[in-house]
């Protein structure tokens, strides 16, 4: 029992040390700086950024956010996709105002990406979107992979 407090205590000053909130106790071993420095460097500039939405207004926010990142140091040229799954999905398709200014958007940094299952289970065929419109299988697993590879991740 004593040792695995002990383990136990030591663990959570180690932590609280890496967050330089307490200091080790005497006879403690700092930990090394590669252990110290995981999780804690960010890269100044992620790889990405990429917006999940799911409803119709959300996509409106979205576009807005990746127009608004353009001004936005450091992140002026980062790549931003926006992955559209759920309900959102009907309005990928067709000639509206929305439909307009996602393809205009896709001319810039911008990526659209549409969710292969969302489409099959509201019964769109993929080749109906517009060209400037990715498809993935899953917008979900999609999104999980880029948070895995550092970019920056919101949900709308």
């Amino acid at each position: 029992m004593y040792r695995v407090l002990t383990t136990l205590s030591i663990s959570i000053v180690v932590v609280l040390c890496s967050f330089g909130h307490a200091a080790l106790p005497a006879g403690a071993q700092s930990p090394s700086p590669s252990t110290a420095a995981i999780g804690t460097a960010a890269p100044e500039t992620p790889p990405g950024i990429v917006l999940l939405v799911r409803r119709t207004q959300h996509i409106r926010a979205a576009l807005q956010t990746a127009s608004d990142l353009a001004d936005t140091e450091p992140l002026t040229n980062t790549p931003v996709e926006i992955v559209v799954c759920g309900q959102a999905i009907s309005v990928l398709q067709g000639e509206s105002d929305l439909s307009v200014r996602i393809v205009e958007a896709t001319s810039k940094r911008v990526q659209f990406i549409a969710c292969g299952m969302s489409l099959e289970n509201h019964g769109i065929d993929p080749n109906t979107l517009p060209d400037a419109i990715d498809t993935v299988p899953n917008g979900l697993v999609h999104a999980l992979e880029r948070q895995a590879r550092g970019y920056l991740s919101v949900e709308l």
